[in-house]
């Protein structure tokens, strides 16, 4: 290997020559870079513009549409009470409040789950307080039963929960041992 390495004056010494770089070739390659990039230019300049990107409104329009609101029916009964000691029935509506691109899969889940929730919703009821169930807002109420129906639900691809809001339009009490 040391034999192979010799030194630049050794190689000097021998009769080799240094390697120069040819003038010519450098400007050879110049000129290639140069047409090519003028070339390149003039198409994209004789070319014209791109042209112009106009958005679909129908399809803003879709999506906004899907991200609305809508009301959904959970169900419509009457639950009793007696942890006052005498025994109340409360005559209740419970909506959901969904967005309206899930509103047929919540639909259909809820008719395949019927009994299931009414189920929970009189457990609810039956083991609610009377103070609870006397709220002006009936928040509480709202709580145990939407906490229920995220459970029974589940989740959107994103992670969310279906459940916006629960909304319960009557929950009316009447005495039931009169």
């Amino acid at each position: 290997m040391a034999e192979t390495e010799k030194a630049p004056e050794a190689q000097e010494e021998a009769g080799a020559k240094p390697r120069r770089v040819n003038i010519k070739t450098l400007a050879l390659l110049a000129g290639v870079f140069l047409i090519e990039g003028v070339a390149i230019t003039a198409v994209f300049l004789f070319a014209g513009a791109p042209a112009g990107v106009k958005a679909d409104e129908d399809a803003a329009n879709l999506v906004a549409e899907n991200d609305k609101l809508v009301e959904v029916l959970v169900l419509e009964d009457r639950f009793p009470n007696n942890l006052s000691g005498r025994t109340y029935i409360y005559d209740t509506q419970i909506y959901l409040h969904v967005r309206k691109k899930f509103k047929e899969m919540i639909t259909e889940k809820l008719e395949g789950m019927k009994a299931l929730i009414m189920g929970d919703v009189a457990e609810i009821f039956r083991a609610s307080e009377p103070t609870e169930l006397n709220e002006t807002s009936l928040g509480t109420l709202k709580r145990k039963i939407r906490a229920k129906l995220d459970e029974r639900l589940g989740r959107d691809a994103d992670g969310n929960e279906y459940v916006e809001q629960v909304l319960i339009p009557k929950c009316t009490q009447f005495r039931a041992d009169l």
